[in-house]
């Protein structure tokens, strides 16, 4: 018998337990659980121009210049950045694509950055589209449905993330 898999799920239980550990209580994930994620877990979230002094300092300018956002992990410290210039109604996926970085660990290293990019851009869908399958396997299959039908596939304007051992 061939196993049922719900396409666009590829991450729900780094989802659920990101949620579960937000104590996020409201659905859909919006502006408001994003940074309510992001506070809970411990990490840092920074416009590029209240960071500048950090930029400077661990010589991320360039990655600033060249990206909307990025993540970082400095030392302990997970520290996602953002453009100023980032639209209200491209700023949720942006951030959810950059916990993507984070949740998903990569940034430890560079390689196969095509991947990591598809995979965070998958995240972040799956997370602003989370809806916790408590009918079993067919409400599975209609909230897949309902996302091919809708095209709920986002756009990431351009990121990157980086690594600084401290």
């Amino acid at each position: 018998m061939e196993k049922f898999t719900v396409p666009n799920m590829r991450f729900s239980k780094e989802i659920r337990q990101l949620i579960r550990s937000a104590h996020i209580t409201n659905l859909p994930i919006g502006l408001h659980e994003i940074k309510q994620i992001i506070e809970r877990s411990g990490w840092e979230i920074y416009s590029y121009n209240v960071a500048s002094d950090i930029i400077e300092q661990y010589h991320l300018q360039e990655m600033a210049d060249r990206n909307d956002a990025f993540s970082a992990r400095i030392g302990n410290r997970f520290i996602i950045f953002y453009s100023d210039n980032i639209s209200q109604l491209d700023f949720p996926c942006i951030l959810a694509h950059e916990i993507g970085h984070i949740v998903l660990e990569h940034l430890s290293d560079i390689d196969d950055i095509y991947a990591k990019e598809r995979d965070c851009n998958c995240f972040a869908e799956e997370l602003l589209n989370y809806t916790p399958l408590k009918f079993g396997v067919w409400a599975g299959a209609v909230i897949a449905l309902s996302i091919i039908i809708v095209g709920s596939t986002y756009f990431i304007p351009k990121h990157n993330h980086f690594v600084i051992k401290d």
